[in-house]
């Protein structure tokens, strides 16, 4: 089995890569700073025929990505320049402004949830467009559920079962010994 790292295999992931092909590797654990520029064009690029709606959700979703993975820290938006896909995705503060609220709640959240950023990483599922992994840590468990696809899926949490929209994902944290019952961010 060859190596790479944990943020290398989310990038594939959110490129389109079967979650299961992405995640099959031996994972080295590195240091995430936040998707830089490079990283949003290259997910972006996977996606070229589909709608402005669509692409400001694969953003979202690969800031939620990179912000939920172990070894990360606080996320912000890239310097782009004057022609970089980000930049004509988003020309100006008022078009900026839905990602840098998720990027401000997907800080607020690591501040907050004891099961980030240090907390143990288990992969609970990857198959197909769907990657579920959990984050835990003294008193919390984070569960975090992506869905690459361009359809709603379905995913169980101790026996509940969660929706995740297209392109979205859904950030459930619980007390240790509680059931999921507390989504603190679902993207739709």
């Amino acid at each position: 089995m060859s190596q790479t790292t944990i943020w290398d295999a989310a990038l594939s992931y959110a490129r389109g890569m079967d979650a299961a092909v992405a995640f099959t590797e031996s994972m080295s654990f590195s240091h995430i700073v936040s998707p830089t520029d490079a990283d949003l064009q290259a997910v972006l690029s996977s996606a070229v025929d589909m709608d402005d709606g669509t692409l400001y959700r694969l953003v979202h979703f690969t800031y939620a990505l990179a912000a939920m993975l172990p070894n990360s820290d606080t996320v912000v938006f890239p310097h782009t320049g004057e022609n970089s896909t980000l930049k004509k995705l988003y020309p100006n503060r008022s078009a900026l402004e839905p990602l840098l609220s998720v990027i401000d709640h997907l800080n607020a959240l690591r501040e907050s949830c004891d099961a980030l950023p240090d907390g143990s990483f288990q992969l609970v599922k990857a198959d197909g467009d769907l990657l579920h992994f959990s984050r835990s840590g003294p008193t919390e468990i984070l569960d975090a559920i992506f869905n690459r696809g361009p359809h709603l899926l379905l995913e169980e949490i101790d026996d509940k079962s969660t929706q995740v929209n297209p392109y979205g994902f859904t950030l459930t944290v619980r007390e240790h010994g509680h059931n999921a019952n507390h989504s603190y961010y679902d993207y739709r």
